[in-house]
């Protein structure tokens, strides 16, 4: 923690920008991201999380898969490309073809992991590639919004998943009952490593591993020593 507390402030002085390169295994193409002073300072501050951060939470999970020979089970899209918050594609079906690109990518898929931000609040569709159910987490239990539905739908319409042993051509929207508060991005990545680690939790009737993100902050101090020691 203490190395991890000057890390930080080091960045924090200094203002300097670390380059991250994601390779193409991790979102299904490569690209060059920064971990901005900004991004730290909101960690160490238990604040939002910015979408850096999620990638970069994600790109651990995927890392983690692989050593257990797990990777192909499951995809994460991009939360940076499909958010409706933030820079995101633009239109409903720039944002779409995103996940669809990720669909026919695909084939051996379990479940499809979305991070999404409609407006400054984190929530996570986590899509079961061979039912067609969108499972829905929200840490503020709402509803899903309108463009959330319709982004995943019209992907789902234009590369129907592989595994899928329906005819449906959209999924079915489950709300999975979650508590959490105004640390929605903390709760995102949490869902995501218990999904991970057991999938049958979604279908449970209290879901009791996803109502907290204790341990997230545990492993961000890792991720910080280990990439900028």
């Amino acid at each position: 923690m203490k190395n991890f507390e000057t890390l930080v402030g080091l960045m924090l002085s200094t203002s300097r920008a670390y380059p991250i390169n994601f390779p193409d295994d991790v979102f299904g193409e490569s690209f060059k991201t920064f971990m901005m002073k900004e991004d730290m300072e909101m960690i160490i501050s238990s604040k939002e999380v910015s979408s850096n951060c999620i990638l970069y939470y994600i790109w651990h999970l995927h890392r983690k898969l692989i050593d257990a020979k797990q990777a192909e089970r499951y995809v994460f899209v991009n939360p940076a490309l499909v958010s409706k918050a933030g820079t995101g594609e633009g239109s409903k079906e720039n944002r779409s073809r995103v996940i669809a690109d990720r669909l026919k990518n695909t084939k051996h898929a379990e479940y499809m992991l979305i991070p999404y931000n409609p407006d400054f609040h984190w929530v996570l569709v986590a899509l079961e590639m061979k039912k067609m159910i969108a499972y829905y987490l929200d840490p503020m239990a709402c509803q899903p919004c309108d463009d959330l539905k319709d982004i995943v739908n019209m992907a789902m319409r234009i590369n129907p998943s592989e595994k899928q042993k329906t005819s449906k051509r959209e999924p079915t929207w489950v709300k999975v009952v979650t508590t959490g508060s105004v640390e929605c991005g903390y709760y995102v990545m949490r869902y995501m490593k218990e999904i991970i680690a057991n999938p049958n939790q979604l279908t449970s009737k209290v879901c009791t591993q996803f109502n907290s993100y204790v341990g997230v902050f545990s492993i961000w101090i890792i991720l910080g020593l280990l990439y900028f020691d």
